[in-house]
């Protein structure tokens, strides 16, 4: 009889993905624009914008992914974008991110990477998933979502090494 893996706690149900667009200007810039949603429906966007080749697109969307998510942090972290690459491995175009997110305070900062493999070869949607994935955990403890009663992973709980 096969067995199901146990579904995934509440609080991994954060942040949602609603919608990424680019618009290639006239004037040979790339702008992307990121429209997220928490849980409880709170809605964030944010823009950023670069020159039209692949490693500015790819850094506009990392930029507006991350003023999409500074509002649901309320200045509770600060997150800055350290640098984005794109490859081909295995038969997928990877892309992985590396962010610094300084904690209110003080403390000491967390470097975190993040990777997906690009929905359909879109590197713009895919930079967005990577920094997603480099922060939804770490976002937990800064963000004021309801609380849903699970264990939430936070900077007093969170085992990863900064």
């Amino acid at each position: 009889m096969p067995t199901h893996p146990p579904p995934l706690p509440v609080w991994r149900d954060r942040l949602h993905l609603v919608d990424v667009v680019q618009v290639v200007t006239p004037s040979g810039g790339s702008e992307v624009a990121v429209h997220l949603r928490a849980s409880d429906g709170t809605r964030s966007s944010g823009q950023g914008a670069g020159l039209a080749h692949r490693e500015g697109t790819l850094r506009a969307a990392g930029e507006a992914t991350l003023r999409a998510l500074a509002p649901l942090c309320e200045g509770r972290l600060r997150l800055e974008l350290r640098g984005v690459r794109s490859l081909r491995a295995f038969d997928a175009v990877l892309v992985i991110v590396s962010l610094l997110a300084r904690p209110e305070g003080g403390e000491v900062p967390y470097r975190l990477i993040g990777s997906v493999a690009a929905p359909n070869d879109d590197l713009v949607r895919g930079t967005v998933m990577a920094v997603l994935d480099a922060l939804n955990r770490v976002m937990e403890g800064y963000t004021p979502f309801p609380d849903t009663g699970a264990p939430t992973p936070g900077p007093e709980t969170d085992t990863s090494i900064p």
